[in-house]
């Protein structure tokens, strides 16, 4: 898929809150299709949906240990969370 490395994956996750705040201010919607990718991310790292505690998950594991598969959709989740943030702060600073 790309070539994001573990870490890269733990510094997205940590940087989220922020940028969710960024993205959508006090408004960030419940159920929205961000809370379907954490909810992603959680269930391949066995955690709590939490940013932090998926990054925590990530850190834990060595970067020889990952599969390929988890990896692969480690980095898919965290593409999608990256479009829909980018989406979002599009739309809000369009509305500002």
């Amino acid at each position: 898929m790309s070539t994001t490395s573990p870490s890269d994956l733990a510094v997205l996750f940590r940087s989220l809150t922020r940028r969710v705040q960024e993205a959508f201010g006090d408004a960030a919607p419940k159920g929205s299709e961000l809370d379907a990718q954490l909810t992603k991310a959680a269930q391949l790292m066995h955690t709590t949906t939490d940013p932090t505690a998926i990054a925590v998950a990530i850190d834990r594991i060595a970067a020889d240990d990952w599969d390929d598969a988890t990896l692969d959709s480690m980095r898919a989740v965290a593409l999608e969370i990256g479009h829909r943030i980018r989406e979002i702060s599009e739309i809000h600073h369009r509305d500002d």
